[in-house]
């Protein structure tokens, strides 16, 4: 029996988008324009109380879903009390370039898109209730500051050559200064070379 979140469960927050799975299928087959197929960007919590996904009425409305057969009895994790929920769908749960096609259960009681332990299993979506963070977004953060340390290396390495550049270029300008500064005692002293003659041929 699926169970519905209360607010005594745990919230993680998540981007997700939402597509009328039915729409989509249509779209694909040629029978629907896909700018018609109804998608819905927005921010799910994941509740562990919950086994499937939720949405309020009005997203429901905006994916244009329908119902999929009597509603069914869901069971309070709290305190055990049983209350009939309105199933539509099916939605396209697109997380991370991840899809899943999953019915949806109506939630009349909030306004918030609850996402349940089996959609967020089928993503791939590993939780840890414990210290409230998902395990997904801690390898992302790893991956991001590895890539920073890389960028911090190449950075380095870019300073190490503009330096290296810098001082070469004032070995060459130093050694063009060294030539030039040999040129002018070569030519003062040819200079002085042949004054010594010209001054000998008048002497004599």
């Amino acid at each position: 029996m699926s169970k519905v979140g209360s607010a005594a469960t745990h919230w993680i927050s998540c981007d997700i988008v939402l597509i009328n799975a039915d729409q989509q299928w249509k779209s694909q087959n040629g029978t629907m324009p896909e700018s018609e197929v109804c998608h819905f960007e927005t921010v799910a919590e994941l509740d562990t109380g919950s086994s499937e996904l939720g949405l309020p009425p009005e997203v429901i409305q905006k994916l244009k879903l329908v119902t999929l057969g009597s509603p069914i009895e869901i069971e309070s994790p709290l305190d055990g009390k049983k209350t009939e929920v309105a199933v539509f769908g099916p939605v396209i749960i697109d997380f991370c370039g991840k899809q899943i096609a999953v019915p949806v259960h109506e939630l009349k009681h909030t306004r918030r898109v609850l996402l349940g332990l089996e959609p967020a299993q089928r993503l791939k979506i590993d939780v840890d209730w414990i210290h409230s963070k998902l395990e997904l977004l801690c390898m992302m953060n790893e991956f991001e500051r590895h890539i920073r340390g890389i960028q911090e290396i190449l950075e380095q390495i870019d300073l190490d050559y503009s330096r290296m550049v810098r001082d070469f270029s004032k070995l060459i300008s130093t050694y063009k200064d060294d030539v030039s500064n040999l040129e002018n005692v070569f030519i003062n002293a040819t200079t002085s070379h042949r004054l010594l003659k010209l001054q000998e041929r008048f002497q004599n």
